[in-house]
């Protein structure tokens, strides 16, 4: 029989030498992934976000681009496209056209990266929903106007599937709210500048304490707006000079100028 000692090495204060002492380690739980990429020394590869077309509407097609976690990398995708929770058959690629959406729909994708040698996970994007048309200008230089006094201007502006601009001169009560563009004025606000929002009538009572306040040129800027709530917006930049002395005088014959936005 053979006996085994064991010796034990104490300090002079009479404590057990601590280099001989077995430590114990903590150990922290890994994800899987985390453990395949440690092992191959490269990120695993996976969809981060799926970037849409600044202007999204029903005038265009809507595109989408995969955001990859290795900005380095390359991949096909296979995309699924989705209009008011029902998928489009038959639609796989980065491009959806318009024909599919109306005003106010619902899309979105679920995009894979295309391997057949690994299963990606689908990325699903954020929902947009489709905005209408913008409303179309035909803006005109105004009549000749010499101040003090009032000032008007009509905003030339529709929505693409009226016909005409006529129908925002005609009575209020002839134009229908729901159908039709509003207007509404950016600035100046403090000038006593009105603008009808039915119609687009501006309106302004220029008086001679006012042009002292103005000076020479001051700008009048103005959105429109769709029904959808969609603006564009314009301005019109007049030259005021109050009129003295004789009629005849050249340069007092034509005292407003016009710059179209």
């Amino acid at each position: 029989m053979f006996l085994a000692s064991l010796t034990l090495v104490f300090c002079s204060n009479g404590d057990v030498d601590e280099s001989l002492k077995v430590k114990k380690r903590r150990t922290k739980s890994v994800p899987l992934s985390e453990v395949k990429a440690e092992k191959t020394g490269k990120s695993i590869l996976k969809i981060t976000d799926i970037i849409f077309d600044k202007l999204v509407d029903v005038e265009n097609d809507i595109s989408a681009v995969p955001v990859l976690s290795d900005k380095d990398a390359s991949s096909q995708f296979i995309f699924s496209w989705f209009v008011n929770d029902k998928e489009i058959p038959g639609e796989k690629e980065t491009l959806l056209s318009r024909e599919y959406f109306r005003e106010n729909d619902w899309v979105y994708c679920r995009v894979k990266i295309d391997d057949p040698k690994v299963s990606f996970p689908e990325f699903l994007s954020k929902r947009i929903r489709i905005k209408g048309p913008l409303p179309e200008l035909n803006l005109e230089p105004p009549e000749e106007f010499k101040p003090p006094g009032i000032f008007r201007y009509k905003i030339n502006a529709k929505m693409p599937d009226v016909e005409n601009f006529e129908p925002n001169y005609d009575d209020e009560d002839e134009i229908d709210p729901e159908k039709s563009v509003k207007f509404e004025l950016i600035s100046p606000v403090d000038k006593g500048i009105i603008i009808n929002p039915l119609t687009g009538e501006i309106t302004w009572n220029i008086t001679k304490e006012l042009l002292s306040e103005l000076g020479e040129k001051i700008k009048i800027k103005f959105s429109v707006i769709s029904p959808s709530g969609r603006k564009i917006s314009s301005s019109i930049s007049l030259t005021l000079k109050e009129r003295e002395g004789n009629n005849n005088n050249p340069d007092n014959n034509s005292t407003l100028g016009t710059e179209i936005e």
